[in-house]
């Protein structure tokens, strides 16, 4: 639970081994937490969170509620809805808004001590979130503390990376190994805890530690089994603790952690067995109302007949059963083996869920995650649905290799890509690639012929998350099956566009340029011939040159454009500017020429105004000074009326490096590069927003309106937002 003391705050959460795939649950939930606790903490508490967020994030505290719907019971209804972006793009936007959001926190009560348990369970976007805040040296008042088991992290494990990274960019790194307890400090622990003179508990003490090595969490299960047991008691005659070392000596202990709580839970009542066996199989935590979807004892005798549906009770029925098994399942609060934290419960111990989950036979624990996932589902309002997704599809997922009939093997399918597409929308790339190939797999190898809008689905889906993970031979895979298998080149178009991206990141430039011109091919814009006839390309170029001449205004009565195929193409070749500028400018003429030419004719949208801001650039290489600057004032007049924010980085940067650099002040200038610069940043356009950010460092540098110290500090920052 969070606490929110005079001049400090305590975020915690915890990761969970039968949670991987569920993307940043620790740190989700322990946000989520903080700002409930917020929320309770009074109108004044309330109400100086809720404006420092809303100053720090501006537009885009609501990329934050989507990931802390607690967050928004806070900022209300303050918050913008955000920009659709690409899925990089919003995943760059998340990380900058959500250290924005940590510095806030910290500078709210200082310091922050962030700490998250189980670290060797966190997901890879989780330990790359890590980073990017431990990193960041603009929060000052932060301390991470994170867990782990050891023995079970070496260089190649994905924590042993995550650490060797952090270490290269100078942050300290403490290091604290907790070993087992020395015989001396068990017996501080025995004479504290009963009250009773150490001299008097040494005895018992040296049984302890016999028994147990010294291990913690041994020593306090052997402690609770001497008082279930009676062996350990109160004595009201005495009026203290008494106990016989005989009897505890002659007591069975074995060594093995879960087998210490197997037999601690086998004494319970088998309806609490049946409950923590239920909730072992989800993980080490479950919210109530997710709990109560599962809470069935229909569930184990479905899985004795091997029936894959629910036995057809009452409503009335079911409630009834499902309230009987809640407070069998508080019994297990009441005796230590659950914690309930709101409206949340968990294990006590990683162990306790390990010996709840070994009572379940082998041979029945993949239908157990099988009923478990279909009955979250299936019970589950609409509105849950959403919430759910990720449990629901993970338990089903365990049992890929039960379903028989093509109907089961769609509909989880179809369930993998509805969790593919939300954890898209969370940023967590690893996260959704696992879901598209589950679902791929899980259709197999006829699955074109079988379920085409699926599959087609899929494997896009699975291409973009790819290349968000950087992983661009699995991106050329996908790719290349799309457009063997698509029956039309309008569904390829999507597996094209992601190819050239990969390609573009990758730095193979002429093989993207010549996907490009084949799709616009396809699409009914021809280029010309092997781009051969150069002076019909700059003829047509001029002749466009001279619409323009002695106007800023020529576009802006311009309808918006609507005609999908022109909406597709202006895509592509706002997608091309970039490696033709670096290959053939007399491409790059005729891409913003036959750009401005798609605008003419179908109306504008935001690649307009960057094929404005590329004519501009154009004119100015070709020594048309007056045209670039009436042109680069014409994209920037065109920028503001759309007020698209996600191309505002791109046609600042190229319109105010080139002509206007020289024609307009450069205090302004440099100011337009830092609004751009934040801009970019707020829309995840890293390399749009460093960009900017080099042009506005130079202004200052020549101008000198910075001194050097201010502007090496700069400098620095910059750099950090770049990493």
């Amino acid at each position: 639970t969070p606490l929110l003391g005079d001049g400090f705050t305590f975020i915690s959460g915890k990761f969970d081994q039968l949670q991987h795939a569920q993307p940043l649950t620790a740190i989700i939930s322990a946000f989520d937490r903080y700002f409930d606790e917020v929320s309770g903490s009074g109108a004044e508490c309330i109400d100086v969170t809720k404006n420092a967020i809303l100053e720090a994030t501006g537009d885009c505290c609501g990329v934050l509620t989507d990931f802390f719907p607690s967050l928004g019971q806070i900022v209300g209804s303050h918050c913008v809805i955000p920009a659709q972006i690409g899925p990089k793009e919003a995943q760059h936007r998340f990380e900058y808004v959500f250290r924005l959001m940590v510095r806030t926190i910290a500078k709210l009560s200082k310091p922050v001590v962030f700490f998250l348990d189980d670290l060797q369970w966190a997901d890879a976007y989780s330990l790359h979130l890590i980073t990017t805040l431990v990193t960041d040296k603009a929060i000052q008042n932060l301390t991470f503390i994170g867990c782990f088991r050891d023995d079970e992290v070496d260089n190649t494990h994905p924590l042993g990376s995550t650490l060797y990274e952090i270490r290269t960019r100078s942050v300290a790194i403490t290091k604290i190994k907790v070993n087992n307890i020395i015989k001396e400090d068990i017996n501080a622990l025995i004479s504290d805890t009963f009250h009773l003179s150490d001299s008097f508990t040494a005895s018992l003490t040296d049984i302890v530690h016999q028994k147990t090595n010294g291990n913690i969490f041994c020593i306090l299960q052997f402690l609770q089994s001497l008082c279930d047991g009676g062996l350990l008691q109160w004595s009201s005659v005495s009026n203290s603790w008494e106990f016989k070392n005989s009897s505890i000596e002659a007591e069975f202990f074995p060594h093995d952690k879960v087998r210490i709580l197997v037999r601690r839970i086998l004494h319970l009542p088998e309806k609490t067995q049946y409950a923590l066996k239920l909730m072992s199989c989800v993980g080490a935590s479950c919210l109530e109302s997710t709990l109560m979807l599962f809470l069935d004892e229909n569930i184990a005798i479905n899985v004795k007949k091997k029936e894959m549906t629910n036995i057809d009770d009452k409503p009335s029925q079911i409630r009834k059963q499902r309230n009987d098994l809640l407070l069998f399942f508080k019994f297990a609060v009441h005796e230590g083996l659950i914690k309930e934290e709101g409206a949340n419960y968990r294990f006590s111990h990683d162990h306790i869920q390990f010996a709840a989950y070994s009572l379940i036979p082998e041979d029945e624990k993949i239908l157990w995650h099988l009923q478990i996932g279909q009955n979250v589902w299936e019970n589950a309002s609409e509105r849950e649905k959403d919430k759910v997704i990720f449990i629901a599809v993970d338990q089903m997922n365990y049992a890929l290799g039960l379903l028989e009939s093509d109907g089961q093997k769609e509909n989880l399918a179809k369930l993998n890509l509805r969790a593919g597409e939300k954890a898209m929308s969370l940023s967590t790339f690893s996260s959704s690639a696992l879901y598209f190939d589950s679902g791929i797999q899980i259709l197999g190898k006829h699955q074109w012929e079988n379920n085409y809008e699926l599959s087609l689905h899929l494997h896009n889906y699975y291409a973009e998350a790819e290349y968000c993970n950087g992983n661009f031979s699995a991106v050329g895979q996908a790719a290349g099956v799309i457009l063997s298998k698509a029956e039309s080149p309008s569904h390829k178009v999507r597996a094209y566009f992601i190819l050239i991206k990969a390609l573009c990141a990758q730095n193979r430039l002429d093989e993207a340029l010549n996907i490009g011109i084949k799709v616009l091919t396809q699409l009914g814009k021809q280029p010309p011939s092997e781009f051969s006839d150069v002076p019909a390309i700059y003829a047509n170029f001029n002749k466009t040159a001279s619409i323009f001449k002695d106007t800023t205004d020529f576009f802006l009565n311009f309808k918006i454009m609507e005609d999908s195929d022109a909406l597709i193409a202006m895509n592509f070749l706002g997608e091309l500017l970039l490696p033709t500028y670096f290959l053939n400018q007399d491409i790059g003429l005729w891409l913003v020429d036959h750009m401005l030419q798609l605008s003419f004719v179908h109306g504008v949208n935001k690649d307009s105004a960057c094929a404005l801001a590329g004519f501009s650039a154009m004119l100015f290489g070709l020594g048309d000074l007056d045209g670039s600057k009436n042109v680069g004032r014409m994209a920037l007049r065109l920028q503001d009326e759309l007020d698209t924010q996600e191309s505002l980085p791109r046609v600042c940067f190229i319109v105010y490096s080139g002509m206007l650099s020289r024609t307009e002040p450069l205090k302004e200038v440099s100011e337009k590069f830092l609004h751009a610069y934040k801009v970019g940043m707020q829309t995840g356009d890293i390399q749009l927003a460093m960009s900017n950010a080099y042009w506005y460092l130079v202004d200052n540098f020549i101008s000198g309106q910075l001194h050097l110290a201010a502007l090496k500090k700069r400098l620095e920052v910059f750099g950090e937002q770049m990493v």
